[in-house]
């Protein structure tokens, strides 16, 4: 059975959204509304946060600074426990792929793909050569999808034993 994880915390992210795009104590328009940058430079005419949620986002940024050490170590415990899950069960999906070196040769490669989970939310594309596509016909989609996976899992065991896979 294949589990969907919640997304895994991230540190980093979760700090820049309390701190995002918040110009300053100084900056406040002429009726005394903080200015609200968004992240590509753009500024939003009236600034949705009131006195109370300020106090609140300090306070979660103050808490977050604090206690970043221990945040940090529980990302990276979530990040290892998927990462093993996936060495066991890796989700697989399979894409045809044309041979880009030879357009005339009809060659189509069949690829697998998983998703390896790292630190700061990021993912890591694994992509692994099954075979040529006129070898596995669609009457043998199921058992692709079978071979794919088993193959997927020895490629990351191998990858993550050669330290490659962090």
């Amino acid at each position: 059975m294949r589990i969907k994880f919640p997304q895994i915390l991230c540190y980093e992210d979760w700090l820049d959204l309390f701190k995002m795009g918040f110009s300053g104590e100084d900056e406040r328009d002429e009726n005394g509304i903080r200015k609200f940058k968004l992240l590509k430079g753009f500024v939003m005419a009236e600034d949705p946060e009131t006195a109370e949620m300020k106090m609140v986002r300090d306070d979660i940024i103050t808490t977050m600074e604090k206690n970043k050490a221990i945040l940090l170590e529980l990302e990276q415990k979530m990040v290892k426990y998927q990462q093993l899950y996936t060495l066991e069960n890796p989700s697989v999906y399979l894409a045809t792929i044309k041979d880009s070196r030879n357009a005339e040769a009809p060659t189509n490669s069949l690829t697998a793909k998983t998703f390896w989970p790292m630190m700061n939310g990021s993912r890591k594309e694994i992509r692994i050569y099954i075979g040529k596509e006129s070898e596995y016909p669609d009457h043998k989609k199921i058992q692709v999808k079978i071979l794919s996976k088993q193959k997927m899992k020895e490629t990351l065991l191998e990858r993550y034993k050669n330290g490659e896979l962090k």
